[in-house]
């Protein structure tokens, strides 16, 4: 998960990057850049989400076999595009009133979907 550059732990001076973030914007591609230099927004391994954890005999602890977790992707895209993107519309979820019952969803018509999608600049090029 990348976090935003400028949500930041209140260090003095961090607030001062995050005032030039919100009064300068053009500062901001920079600001990004920098905080990946520095390592902001790398995994800190002491602040644990509670579904990296498992319970066993009652307590929350490490998972044995270890958590899906990966770094920042330092090279720019390479991670996203081997990415697939499923499209689930609505037509295709399971109804709200199936509590309780597994529904099967189909993530291979969902990654054709997806491939289907139009795309950003095809969206811009259409609005004008």
């Amino acid at each position: 998960m990348k976090t935003c550059p400028f949500n930041t732990e209140g260090v003095l001076a961090e607030r001062a990057v995050l005032w030039a973030a919100i009064r300068l914007p053009f500062t901001r591609s920079f600001i990004a850049k920098l905080d990946d230099k520095v390592g902001n927004g790398a995994i800190n391994t002491i602040k644990k989400w509670w579904w990296d954890l498992e319970w066993t005999d009652g307590r929350a602890v490490e998972p044995t076999k270890g958590t899906n977790a990966r770094g920042l992707d330092m090279d720019g895209g390479r991670i996203a595009n081997k990415q697939q993107v499923a499209l689930y519309p609505a037509d295709v979820l399971p109804p709200g009133d199936a509590i309780d019952v597994p529904v099967k969803l189909m993530r291979k018509e969902a990654v054709a979907r997806g491939k289907m999608a139009e795309t950003p600049a095809a969206a811009r090029a259409r609005v004008g």
